[in-house]
């Protein structure tokens, strides 16, 4: 254990010296660092490179706080260091010193390679901003799957946008995880592309991409989308189902459209699946029973889209309904 020897808080290479030897500042401590702002930077900088892991560390988190983005060279190459907690505090600290600092890593990102370009590509996906949208979109090309999985999380945090065709020709992606996020991208994005591309999706061979695509169709209220939801209703993978009808109890909760009334008799027979679903997976139909009923029951007799019959309200099931005595497993 490295004890500490208290100096002055404006002894700054006293501070520096105590930062190389692995010793942990305390608050007061760190604070006259970060007052010092540019003038420190350069030696912490400068231990960054030829410090212990704790030095490095420790230096990593300083400059992060010195709203310095001069340093984030420095920070961006730290990324390829071999201890795990001075790549967590380099990238912390690339998020922290803002829009500057993030173009920086955009343009050096190409030069990373291995984890150091999953670890930089983590930073630019969190702190995705519309100025770095076009980023984003270059970086689907990128030839490591890693990179483009985390180009589709941050797309997936700027809503209202069309989808790129990079994002909707990753539908068919062989990896199950950028095909997961890409559902989550599609889902805020606007336009039949979208759409389209979440409707592939739900055809999706894995079911994690499936679950992906239920949720993201939140973010598509039309009937299409309804449609697709309740089509996963019946999907042969549980998880999906449940995933379905969360959303929609969502889309009931959020809208009126009377394409949800399509959707009780398929959630009926789930719903009354006693001993045949897990008891949260079948509290789920009934959550988006109860949604859709209370959304549609000022809908009277009003024809489903898509079917010539119309199903008065009044035969419609209740969603509170129980199972005769004595017919839940014990």
């Amino acid at each position: 254990m490295t004890y500490r020897s208290r100096v002055p808080s404006d002894d700054l290479e006293a501070l520096c010296r105590n930062l190389e030897k692995g010793v942990n500042p305390d608050g007061d401590e760190v604070w006259a660092l970060v007052n010092a702002g540019s003038e420190v930077a350069p030696r912490l900088c400068e231990l960054l490179r030829r410090g212990t892991s704790e030095t490095r560390w420790r230096s990593a988190e300083v400059l992060g706080r010195l709203g310095d983005p001069s340093v984030a060279e420095d920070l961006c190459e730290m990324l390829r260091d071999e201890d795990f907690r001075v790549r967590s505090a380099s990238c912390e600290a690339l998020v922290l010193l803002g829009p500057k600092a993030h173009e920086t890593l955009v343009n050096l990102l190409p030069s990373l390679s291995g984890s150091a370009r999953w670890w930089g590509a983590s930073v630019i996906s969190s702190v995705a901003t519309p100025a770095l949208r076009p980023h984003l979109e270059n970086m689907l090309l990128d030839p490591d799957t890693v990179t483009r999985v985390q180009a589709a999380r941050g797309l997936a945090r700027l809503p209202g946008a069309a989808a790129p065709p990079a994002l909707v020709a990753a539908v068919t992606d062989p990896s199950i995880p950028l095909r997961a996020a890409v559902a989550e991208a599609l889902g805020v994005c606007v336009g039949a592309d979208a759409e389209d591309g979440l409707s592939r999706l739900c055809a999706d061979a894995n079911a994690i991409v499936r679950q992906a695509a239920a949720v993201a169709l939140v973010g598509h209220s039309g009937e299409a989308s309804i449609r697709l939801l309740i089509a996963l209703l019946s999907d042969s993978d549980g998880a999906v189902c449940h995933r379905a009808a969360d959303s929609l109890t969502t889309l009931a909760e959020t809208s009126k459209s009377v394409a949800l009334r399509a959707a009780l008799p398929a959630l009926r027979q789930r719903s009354s699946r006693w001993g045949m679903e897990p008891a949260e997976r079948r509290e789920s139909f009934r959550r988006a029973l109860r949604a859709i009923e209370a959304a549609t029951q000022d809908m009277g007799s009003m024809p489903i889209p898509g079917s010539q019959t119309q199903i008065p309200m009044d035969m419609l099931p209740i969603s509170g309904e129980e199972p005769p005595t004595g017919t839940e497993p014990g």
